[in-house]
């Protein structure tokens, strides 16, 4: 969404969450919005503008917030390494 992209008051507020949830629970808060981006696909006009804009490529999504398989599975994988690092 519009009111979504970096530069506006929705994405200020939720970058300030990532934070807060970061520094209270560093050992188990995944930001997975950078995860996703490094996904990007280049060649894609619309992944590369979603990029600048601070949000999920669209490649990785089936609409505006919901994530294809593509998506899940960067998802998943991120999680279970998560994990994984922990020993769970």
């Amino acid at each position: 969404y519009p009111d979504r992209r970096k530069g506006t008051p929705y994405y200020a507020d939720t970058m300030a969450l990532h934070r807060k949830w970061r520094e209270r629970w560093p050992d188990n808060f995944i930001d997975i919005t950078p995860i996703l981006q490094r996904h990007y696909d280049p060649n894609n006009p619309t992944d590369v503008q979603n990029l600048i804009d601070g949000c999920t490529p669209s490649s990785l999504r089936v609409d505006e917030i919901h994530m294809n398989s593509a998506g899940q599975k960067i998802e998943a994988d991120a999680i279970f390494a998560h994990l994984s690092q922990r020993g769970w």
